[in-house]
């Protein structure tokens, strides 16, 4: 099992995290808390889609399919590995999410 993480997974999970409390963002807005490009953030949205969390695109921002947002857990599984990463990328974002205070 490799320590390396995958930058990719680390910021589909910052984006979750960013999109989880329940606000819609462009793509713009998105990429700049991100720390990325607009053409990456698209790539991130669509690799979330495939894997079963929706994410919304509706008056050019983006959010999480209501349902999605009320139960992550519904959608979302971990290895040991990726629950390893998604601690990884928690600790790197903002102390004010969501994330960080439950």
């Amino acid at each position: 099992m490799s320590s390396k993480t995958d930058p990719k997974i680390v910021q589909e999970v910052k984006l979750i995290s960013i999109l989880a409390p329940g606000g819609a963002f462009t793509a713009a807005e998105l990429a700049e808390q991100l720390g990325t490009s607009t053409t990456s953030v698209y790539r991130y949205i669509d690799c979330l889609n495939q894997g079963g969390l929706p994410v919304v695109y509706h008056n050019r921002r983006f959010s999480l399919a209501s349902e999605a947002s009320k139960d992550l857990t519904k959608v979302l599984y971990f290895t040991n590995e990726e629950a390893n990463v998604l601690y990884q990328a928690i600790d790197s974002i903002h102390d004010d999410t969501v994330f960080k205070h439950n």
